[in-house]
């Protein structure tokens, strides 16, 4: 029985599990492995010790649209988008997995404030593309301007603000389209690693196969297998249904867990945009009444300034007269006395 016909067939009861924010539901579900390739980081030793909460496979479909996105940006810019696919544990082998089916692309790149990365507008229009995708937000995607591998310390901020879910994921694609590099990043057993990545599946679309022998999109020259593969492109797997229909992919249905998830974080974010629009209007309102407040203060001093000011030029006015009467009183006495002197 291929993979695809047992994960149709076996997929029945599962676990809920808390996270931060609600219950997520884990399907039973072996792990396409057959189908699969296995992607490590090269010369990567440490990595093999590391223990992620969590194994990743990736269905090419949803790492075509994600590639296509990242390299049919301009140069310069930071394309970036979020990821939906399900939560499973393989009842045999007893492990937890994530199956990343689709990729939601964000109609804005990434911003330069490194204290809001992701803008509130591109969770405004997330919804809209959110609407043809299934199972549950499982983490997020970006493309990296700088040549290496790793999660800058405001990407990873953005990550644990954001996607702080084990299940989460960050796709990190760098270099150009010919020097391509990539790698994916999640919680481990002892913390978030930032570079150089963890060891995910590509799960091979049906008409990957030729011969045996399987057809891969990664042209990442950072990344190695032990299988033995055909190097193909992201531009062989279409978007839409026919050709390059990736096994295990779920069907398409109703919006479910992860559009309800976007437009939750999308009403977020324009409730968050409003306040913060608010609280610019209030310090800006408090700014002003202070502003007159000090104004008037200012005002009120240069009148007591000036009101001082008179009052003594008055005064000194008033004495000078009376200095000026007093002499002249003296004076008049004075030739009083001399005229009296001289009869």
């Amino acid at each position: 029985m291929s993979d695809q016909a047992q994960t149709k067939t076996e997929v029945t009861t599962g676990q809920q599990v808390s996270g931060s924010n609600s219950e997520r539901f884990h399907m039973w579900a072996p792990r396409p492995l057959t189908r699969s390739v296995l992607w490590k980081p090269s010369s990567s030793p440490e990595t093999e010790s590391v223990e992620a909460l969590y194994d990743v496979f990736i269905t090419q479909k949803a790492l075509a649209e994600v590639l296509r996105h990242v390299w049919d940006a301009g140069k310069g810019e930071q394309p970036f988008g979020l990821l939906a696919g399900d939560l499973c544990e393989d009842e045999d082998g007893g492990g937890k997995y994530v199956l990343i089916s689709g990729a939601c692309q964000s109609p804005v790149s990434l911003s330069s404030d490194p204290a809001q990365l992701i803008p509130a507008e591109a969770w405004q229009g997330l919804p809209k593309n959110a609407e043809r995708l299934q199972g549950n937000l499982v983490g997020w995607y970006l493309r990296s301007l700088g040549e290496e591998v790793r999660l800058s310390d405001e990407q990873l901020a953005t990550h644990l603000k954001f996607f702080s879910e084990p299940w989460h994921s960050a796709i990190v694609v760098a270099g150009d389209i010919k020097h391509a590099q990539g790698g994916f990043f999640r919680q481990t057993s002892s913390g978030f690693p930032q570079a150089p990545g963890l060891p995910f599946h590509e799960i091979v679309a049906t008409d990957s196969l030729d011969g045996g022998e399987m057809r891969t999109v990664i042209n990442w020259s950072n990344v190695d297998t032990s299988t033995d593969v055909q190097r193909g492109s992201y531009k062989d797997v279409e978007s839409g249904s026919g050709r390059g229909r990736a096994a295990n992919e779920r069907p398409t249905g109703p919006a479910g867990a992860f559009a309800e998830e976007i437009s939750r974080r999308a009403i977020l974010a324009a409730a968050s945009e409003t306040a913060a629009a608010l609280s610019e209007q209030r310090d800006l309102a408090e700014a002003a009444v202070r502003e007159a407040e000090e104004d008037a203060v200012r005002k009120a001093a240069e009148l007591e300034e000036a009101r001082l000011a008179a009052e003594a030029a008055a005064k000194a006015a008033t004495d000078e007269a009376a200095r000026i009467a007093e002499e002249e009183s003296i004076r008049l006495a004075a030739e009083e006395e001399a005229r009296l002197a001289a009869e």
